[in-house]
């Protein structure tokens, strides 16, 4: 199972903004290993704001749990073209490439996720990871 890393901005979201309430129902829902929901939850946080790029990472993280790697892909490099910065966004994009044996790709993301947020321990460790299994 992949641990899911949830951006800051999800928790500085409007209780009253639909798409901020599906997000946090998606979340919620990937705590209680609720994958199939937090999936329902996402789509419709991405039905309410298409551009949101919070709502395309909830959507990846409810893929991942799901093992839909390829899928969850997609919609994290959507979130990265919405929001470049998004450094959670860069890192499960890692995860994906790292699960599906991409070790490059997972290393070049992981090293954005790490730009943006030097402190990222896990993403450091996942590097080494990435690197003894090629």
């Amino acid at each position: 199972m992949v641990r899911l890393i949830p951006p800051p901005q999800l928790k500085r979201s409007e209780p009253n903004d639909e798409t901020a309430v599906h997000l946090q129902r998606a979340y919620d829902y990937l705590e209680d290993n609720d994958f199939t929901n937090a999936f329902v939850e996402s789509s419709e946080a991405l039905k309410a704001d298409p551009q949101n790029p919070l709502a395309h990472y909830m959507q990846g993280a409810a893929l991942m749990a799901l093992r839909d790697y390829t899928a969850a892909a997609a919609e994290f490099v959507e979130a990265i073209k919405l929001d470049p910065s998004l450094a959670d966004a860069h890192f499960m994009l890692g995860q994906s490439c790292r699960l599906r044996g991409l070790y490059d790709e997972a290393v070049a993301e992981y090293g954005v996720a790490i730009n943006h947020k030097p402190n990222f321990a896990i993403a450091q460790a996942l590097i080494g990871e990435c690197y003894r299994m090629q």
